[in-house]
């Protein structure tokens, strides 16, 4: 059995973690070679999640980390990975609704997260149940959904980093999807934006009173006591839905700013 150490959180040795095949949605990892000479210098901080699976745990929260872990390890580094198991009885549906909810490191982009909620879907969620047990707006949900049915050639565009989730979600609600593929086949294709944050990316401003370009963070709860209540839910993207949908919940006072800042982090 693999060398473990118990504590409170459990510690394990890179070599007893395994991933289930076809359950980690992400394809975007971002710097792993950054990110392993931080777990090199450091260690690994925040625990994994996961389940026991024979003489072994399975990660489900923290696949970039093992996998740094595991580079670390091989190299000769001492390194043990702090691990939380799931409660016993979980069943796979919150398995995968943990994907969403429970994901600490590197978000997941627009199309992971579409990925994830497709999962839900074939258990029978409704669009609703999807929203309410993920705290995800129903709009955010159901453009994700509409990303989904976009043309495969509009998805791989998305996938390959040459078009925004953003824009194929907006060209699909507008009936302009073809238009984008006909620019895409003329190499024609307009220059990559990010998707958008929660404000979007607000027009040129005089001093009337609306904010700046520099005003605009996320962070800010007196930005969007000033300036939400103007936007155009539709227009932004899934997850400047997601973080509009969590500021109404404290306009509301159904939570606290400091519960946003955990939220955004």
């Amino acid at each position: 059995m693999p060398e473990e150490k118990k504590s409170d959180v459990f510690k394990v040795r890179p070599s007893a973690l395994i991933f289930e095949e076809g359950f980690n949605p992400r394809e975007e990892y971002g710097n792993m070679e950054a990110f392993t000479a931080e777990i090199r210098a450091g260690g690994v901080k925040d625990p994994l999640t996961g389940y026991r699976k024979g003489e072994f745990i399975v990660v489900k929260s923290g696949h970039r980390r093992t996998l740094a872990a595991k580079a670390v390890e091989k190299e000769g580094v001492d390194i043990w990975v702090p691990v939380l198991l799931e409660p016993q009885r979980y069943n796979p549906e919150n398995r995968v609704l943990d994907l969403l909810t429970d994901n600490g490191g590197l978000p997941f982009t627009p199309w992971e997260q579409a990925k994830v909620i497709q999962r839900l879907v074939n258990f029978g969620w409704s669009d609703e149940t999807i929203a309410e047990r993920s705290g995800k707006s129903l709009v955010y949900v159901r453009n994700l959904q509409l990303l989904l049915s976009a043309p495969e050639k509009a998805i791989a565009l998305v996938r390959k980093k040459r078009v925004s989730a953003t824009l194929v979600i907006n060209l699909m609600k507008e009936g302009k999807i073809e238009e984008l593929l006909t620019m895409a086949a003329n190499k024609e294709l307009p220059p990559l934006n990010p998707d958008l944050q929660l404000f979007g990316q607000p027009e040129p401003v005089e001093k009337s009173g609306r904010i700046t370009q520099s005003d605009i963070k996320p962070n800010s709860w007196k930005i969007f006591k000033k300036w939400a209540p103007t936007v155009a839910e539709d227009k932004l993207s899934p997850e400047g839905q997601e973080r509009l949908a969590f500021l109404k919940k404290i306009q509301a006072g159904e939570v606290t700013e400091k519960d946003y800042r955990k939220f955004i982090r």
